[in-house]
């Protein structure tokens, strides 16, 4: 989706949506959160189906894995800063 969200010049108004919405990213509320960012939803839902961003998405994948991330970074914050606590494992 954020890919999507790009080819449109809307990644990080999307970005923050899906930050905003993480515990409801089903496909309604995908194209809900395209649409509230002003994203053509037609042509997002073209490209998802297309699989149009998906060897990006890959590649940026595979290049984390050579890399060494093996997750999500979480945070939490305190009065005194944010500190890493663990990770999260890749979807």
């Amino acid at each position: 989706m954020a890919e999507a969200a790009a080819a449109q010049g809307k990644f990080w108004p999307m970005h923050d949506w899906l930050f905003r919405h993480q515990d409801t990213l089903d496909d309604d509320a995908l194209l809900a959160g395209a649409r509230e960012v002003g994203l053509d939803v037609e042509r997002v839902r073209r490209e998802l189906v297309e699989g149009t961003h998906r060897a990006r998405v890959r590649d940026d994948f595979m290049s984390g894995i050579k890399s060494g991330v093996n997750g999500t970074p979480r945070s939490t914050s305190t009065a005194s800063g944010t500190t890493p606590t663990s990770t999260s494992p890749p979807c």
